[in-house]
């Protein structure tokens, strides 16, 4: 039976292309929708419920990151493949961060993508070709290393200056809201919930001055 592979990119030609790939070459993988935005996309995984969604980070209305959480949550069973052009090391370590099964490049050709889906059907997480690193090992064992992308770098550097979340929204003319994100995603990396500890730590690492 065909792996079932629903393909989620705000570029049409891009669901097209990789539905044609599967639809005429028997690589045992079948696209059964696609969508060009995360909230149509969730609407059909309802009743779809494929085995593998390829997912872009980068999307319009919800960014991929947060998609691959819900999917995550609601649907722990369906394989998440980070698939995108994207090469900000930060994103792409948030999405791994929530789960995502694999994180593959537009630039890696069929075969690679094809290799990829079945690994993550077979259990296993996969970090494709010419990814950036984001890992590194340690004498005992493998860390995953901090990265922090640029929005948060500077939310970090404010509230190590003492600033409050509030005097950081209005410096950097952002919501509350927004803010608040960050600061959960910048808890989260550290794995920690006391910022001067965070910023310590930081500065130490020279993540921010």
């Amino acid at each position: 039976m065909a792996i079932e592979v629903f393909v989620i990119d705000d570029h049409p030609i891009v669901n097209q292309g990789i539905n044609d790939v599967f639809a005429y070459n028997d690589y045992g993988v079948s696209v059964v929708g696609s969508a060009t935005n995360v909230n149509e996309a969730l609407d059909q995984i309802i009743n779809l419920e494929p085995d593998v969604i390829l997912l872009d980070i980068v999307m319009p209305d919800i960014n991929g990151v947060e998609c691959c959480k819900r999917i995550k949550t609601d649907y722990p069973n369906i394989k998440v493949i980070a698939y995108t052009g994207e090469l900000d090391t930060g994103l792409l370590l948030d999405i791994w961060l929530e789960k995502a099964d694999a994180v593959v490049l537009k630039t890696s050709g069929v075969e690679e993508l094809i290799k990829t889906i079945k690994k993550v059907m077979d259990g296993q997480r996969v970090i494709g070709t010419n990814v950036p690193e984001f890992f590194t090992k340690s004498n005992e064992n493998k860390k995953v290393k901090i990265r922090l992308t640029r929005i948060e770098t500077e939310v970090l550097n404010h509230l190590g200056e003492g600033m409050t979340r509030k005097e950081v929204a209005e410096k950097m003319n952002r919501a509350m809201d927004t803010i608040n994100f960050h600061c959960r995603n910048i808890f989260k990396k550290f794995g920690n919930q006391r910022i001067h500890e965070i910023v310590k730590e930081a500065k130490k690492a020279r993540y921010i001055k």
